[in-house]
């Protein structure tokens, strides 16, 4: 077989496969069976990008110890039908009270050995999707429940100031949005958490936050 025949079989084999699995669109209704929340999330971090864009703030860093954070604490509001940033029970295997109890967890399992400084936690929450009262909702595309949670939180003044939080001075912000659907309770939550990186300034915090209600 000829060299170049060769070179098209491997461009198309490769074109053929970065398309699998992305059949799922942004103007697509969202069906509560069988929800879609690995995309739904990344459509709602590029909302809250837009957010920090139109303040001339940099992109936040996708962090894997805040998206086990943020995954757990909108797991647990779901299973529990809650709306806290306080767990009083546990929780896959853990009594994880505070925010940064759970993210302070996850540090440690995975050794990082960033220096993160402050923590902030973000939650929004909708009960009993299959109903009436959230017909809108039921109704929405991927794209329109993404920016729908994004301006809940920004019609918000102290979510607001974390979704736009910035200290370049300091180092960068890293952060994940996470959702859970819980069909037993028909809850559906999202909660974002961020943190701060160090960079290598001499500067000190000592203050941990979290966003109360």
């Amino acid at each position: 077989m000829p060299l170049s025949m060769k070179k098209i079989i491997i461009v198309i084999s490769i074109l053929v496969y970065s398309n699998e699995g992305s059949s799922q669109k942004r103007n697509d209704l969202i069906d509560f069976k069988k929800i879609n929340l690995k995309f739904l999330d990344s459509l709602i971090f590029e909302e809250a990008m837009k957010e920090r864009k139109k303040v001339n703030l940099s992109r936040m860093v996708h962090d894997d110890n805040c998206s086990k954070t943020a995954k757990y604490q909108a797991e647990y509001c779901s299973n529990y039908n809650e709306l806290t940033h306080v767990n009083n029970k546990p929780y896959l295997g853990s009594l994880l009270k505070e925010p940064n109890d759970r993210f302070k967890f996850y540090v440690n399992k995975s050794k990082s050995k960033l220096k993160y400084e402050i923590n902030m936690e973000i939650i929004t929450q909708y009960k009993k999707i299959n109903t009436t009262n959230y017909t809108n909702l039921i109704s929405k595309t991927y794209e329109d429940c993404a920016k729908s949670i994004i301006m809940s939180f920004m019609s918000s003044e102290p979510h607001k100031e974390s979704v736009i939080f910035e200290m370049d001075e300091f180092g960068k912000m890293h952060g994940e949005y996470k959702s859970c659907y819980n069909s037993k309770t028909d809850c559906l939550t999202t909660t974002g958490f961020f943190v701060l990186v160090f960079g290598d300034q001499k500067g000190k915090i000592s203050k941990y936050k979290y966003v109360d209600f």
